[in-house]
């Protein structure tokens, strides 16, 4: 017996709902938590013994849900609110630091 810990069908069925979270933002990290392993959980559905429309569609899933997983990375960089797109800014550090105007004698 070949055990699947997802089926195709709950692969399609996660990805619009781990989406619309990656849009709309989170607020707790019991929220943050589904989502990332929702996504996961998407990502590492086997494929074995799969015709070839169920691995397309996978194939799409899995870009879905490496788009999710990077936006909610990104969410993380939200202040004063992590995760909140409502209330917060991404958080910006410049690489280039602003050195004092000195000069070598």
């Amino acid at each position: 017996m070949d055990f699947h810990l997802f089926s195709i069908s709950a692969v399609i069925q996660s990805v619009p709902v781990a989406c619309l979270t990656s849009i709309l933002g989170w607020t707790t990290r019991q929220q943050f938590e589904e989502t990332w392993m929702c996504m996961l959980s998407v990502l590492c559905t086997p494929l074995d013994n799969v015709d070839l429309t169920d691995i397309n569609i996978a194939r799409r899933a899995s870009t879905l849900a490496m788009k999710a997983i990077t936006d909610q990375l990104l969410q993380t960089l939200r202040y004063p609110v992590l995760g909140n797109k409502n209330v917060s800014k991404l958080i910006h550090v410049s690489r280039n630091r602003q050195f004092p105007d000195t000069t070598i004698r």
